[in-house]
Order: C-alpha cells, then sequence, then structure tokens
C-alpha cells in the first residue's frame, strides 16, 4: 500500500478544541493580501485531528526539543565568550 503524503508549511496554529476524546488543532499559514502586498492574511490551511495520547506525545517532545535547544544555546554563549 502506498500512501501519499505531503508536508505543510505552518504559520500559526489557531482554534484548539477537544470534545473529551479527539484534539483538533487548526493550521493556519498567512498569504499576502491582493489589494496590499505588505500586508499578510491568515488562512486556514488544513486541520490536525488526533487522540489525547498523541497530543501528550507531542508535548513531551516539543518539551525536550526547547531543553536541548536551550542548552545548545548556552553553549553557544559560553564558547562566544
Amino acid at each position: 500500500m502506498s500512501l501519499d503524503i505531503s508536508d505543510s508549511y505552518v504559520d500559526a496554529f489557531g482554534n484548539i478544541t477537544f470534545n473529551g476524546h479527539i484534539v483538533k488543532v487548526d493550521l493556519i499559514a498567512f498569504f499576502p493580501d491582493q489589494k496590499d502586498p505588505q500586508k499578510v492574511l491568515p488562512r486556514l490551511i488544513g486541520r490536525m485531528v488526533t487522540s489525547i495520547t498523541a497530543i501528550s506525545q507531542l508535548r513531551d517532545g516539543l518539551n525536550k526539543m526547547a531543553d536541548d535547544l536551550q542548552k545548545a544555546e548556552e553553549k553557544n554563549k559560553k564558547k562566544l565568550k
């Protein structure tokens, strides 16, 4: 079985809802305004729908990444001194 998978660049997260079983997260991208190219407008480009377990995994992974990034930043600051 072949699955076609595509990546979507997400600029922001919109509405996040939980119905007791499922978490839904609106995925937002910014696009130039047709009338004013200096202005960007948010557009819903998709929705992540997932389980509580998957959201907990995501939280744990993001927390670990944040810790790793902070350690790397501190290490780089020491190198620059």
